[in-house]
């Protein structure tokens, strides 16, 4: 994952509000590959589709390699 992190330079990352963003050890990923971590907005699930993309083309990069 974190080739894959190093290879796209994304600089902001998308995602919902799932406890395993908001840790202390994800905030130091994120600075470490500087990007700025942005979620969607709680209790709206319409909000969530640029998240779930990411997810998508995260999982088909991880396929093909």
């Amino acid at each position: 994952m974190m080739q894959l992190f190093a290879e796209l330079a994304r600089q902001t990352l998308y995602s919902d509000n799932g406890p395993q963003f908001d840790s202390r050890e994800f905030a130091k990923f994120a600075a470490r590959f500087e990007f700025r971590h942005t979620t969607s907005s709680p209790l709206h699930p319409q909000s969530n589709g640029i998240a779930e993309r990411q997810v998508r083309i995260v999982k088909d990069l991880l396929k093909r390699k």
